[in-house]
């Protein structure tokens, strides 16, 4: 029943993309950042002189990206930690294996780790450009992301324009969730906590749009850098928690949380963890399941809506 009210749901919210987006023109700040030609391109400042012949996404979270941009064909290599089911195939290598990568045909590996001098080294030995770049820490930062990525790939036009096109498209998308969220008027307060010591998504988190736009009031919106003091939790008393999955019986039991208003009304969630790490496709997947938990009712809607 979960599956056919979610099916139905994001059929609702992808139309709603698709009407928003009907009849707009494109505007300049899509192209304002592109180059007249592909290559030469430059990224975080390194110069990228062609197109890669093979890609190496040693992040779970570009794999991501590189999925919505539909880039996954120049694809050689992953990381453990990129599960997308689209990519079991590819082969599992790390940041410690330059020469191995090399040996594959790799000549751009991308992560959002930070490598070690020894590590930079090594790809620069083997031939291969390590590109580290860092997560989305809000929505307008998406556009950088997403741009960058797409830059690396396919060049400072084509992968540039890609990129914020997607961008813009995600945005668009959580946004139509929110339009058809119920009782608007009605404040619900929730948080994500990600471990029973303070660890939660924070205002200045890319994440803590997923909660608004899911119709969620982040009660750690006005703290920052992934933390919030404990104390400040028990006071703010969110109505609704989400957490990873296999944290929720934890979390219950914990004298901090057992109080609060969401662990006695049983309105505590385990959601897939990579909802809150993905910022691809895996974005509308996080802000439509949160908002059908968080808002029972849409789940008659999403159900009558599947034949």
């Amino acid at each position: 029943m979960k599956k056919r009210w979610l099916a139905g749901f994001l059929c609702i919210t992808f139309f709603l993309m698709m009407v928003t987006g009907c009849g707009q023109t494109q505007t300049s700040s899509v192209v304002s950042g592109a180059a007249a030609a592909d290559w030469p391109a430059k990224v975080e400042n390194v110069n990228l002189t062609k197109e890669p012949a093979g890609v190496a996404v040693l992040s779970g979270n570009i794999a991501d990206i590189l999925l919505k941009l539909r880039y996954e064909t120049v694809l050689k290599a992953r990381s453990e930690d990129c599960s997308q089911n689209e990519l079991s195939s590819l082969p599992v290598y790390s940041l410690d294996q330059a020469k191995e990568l090399k040996n594959l045909g790799v000549d751009l590996a991308l992560t959002d780790q930070t490598p070690t001098q020894d590590e930079m080294k090594a790809f620069s030995d083997a031939g291969i450009v390590l590109l580290s770049l860092s997560p989305a820490n809000g929505r307008a930062d998406l556009s950088r992301l997403y741009a960058e990525v797409g830059t690396a790939v396919k060049g400072a036009r084509t992968g540039y324009e890609q990129g914020t096109k997607m961008a813009e498209q995600v945005l668009m998308g959580i946004d139509s969730v929110a339009r058809i969220i119920p009782n608007k008027n009605i404040l619900l307060t929730g948080i994500y906590v990600s471990d029973t010591d303070g660890s939660v998504v924070t205002g200045d988190m890319f994440q803590n749009s997923i909660l608004e736009s899911a119709g969620v009031t982040n009660v750690a919106a006005g703290s920052e850098g992934g933390k919030m003091d404990l104390t400040a939790l028990k006071r703010a008393n969110p109505q609704v928690i989400f957490c990873p999955v296999g944290l929720k019986e934890k979390l219950e039991t914990a004298d901090i949380f057992e109080n609060l208003s969401a662990v006695k009304e049983g309105r505590v969630y385990e959601i897939d963890p990579n909802y809150m790490k993905w910022q691809g496709e895996t974005v509308m997947l996080a802000v439509t399941e949160i908002a059908g938990l968080a808002y029972p009712e849409l789940s008659k809607t999403g159900t009558s809506s599947v034949s």
